[in-house]
């Protein structure tokens, strides 16, 4: 489990770590080391509890969406990273229950660039992504790679998060809804 999650942070981090440096190589390794050091050493924890599963009435036949669970209970939690920029980075695993009732586990690497909405800073607005591994039961538990957008927001100390899974008809195209609590 730690070498997927090595594997991971590794490939997603480069994206959110960019530098004017010459030697890009360097400096991407040098930002991933870094990123990953500073989520190790911070003291900020998050409780993450799924809420909604919405399935876009416009991509699913009606027989389908009543089939579907769209309450994911489950539980997870996050190791999170404010930068110089209050943008969060976060290491997170999540459990919860699939859109067929089934276990599905899911963890990774989160990135949300934090625009402040007020002179408080007590609300900002999220918008970033996710680069996590996530295995299901229709496919033999088989680990594999989910690249998502995030968008949401945060007040005080709580976070409602969104990531819409892209799909085609009859699968996919989901509206993925969880709330954080800040400790």
């Amino acid at each position: 489990m730690k070498k997927l999650l090595l594997i991971l942070l590794c490939v997603f981090i480069p994206f959110t770590a960019f530098s004017k440096e010459e030697n890009q190589t360097t400096s991407y390794s040098n930002n991933i080391k870094k990123t990953i050091c500073n989520i190790l050493k911070s003291d900020d924890y998050s409780l993450i509890i799924p809420v909604n599963t919405w399935h876009n009435r416009y991509t699913y036949d009606k027989e389908k969406i009543n089939s579907y669970n769209e309450r994911p209970w489950g539980i997870g939690f996050s190791k999170d990273y404010i930068d110089k920029k209050e943008n969060r980075h976060s290491l997170f695993i999540l459990k919860f229950q699939d859109s067929h009732n089934k276990t599905e586990p899911f963890l990774g690497y989160s990135f949300a660039a934090r625009w402040a909405m007020n002179k408080k800073k007590d609300f900002y607005l999220l918008a970033g992504g996710i680069l996590g591994i996530t295995a299901r039961e229709e496919y033999d538990y088989i680990p594999f790679p989910a690249p998502l957008p995030l968008f949401g927001f945060e007040y005080k100390r709580l976070v409602v998060e969104n990531t819409y899974i892209p799909g085609g008809k009859n699968n996919g195209n989901v509206l993925f809804t969880w709330i954080r609590w800040k400790f």
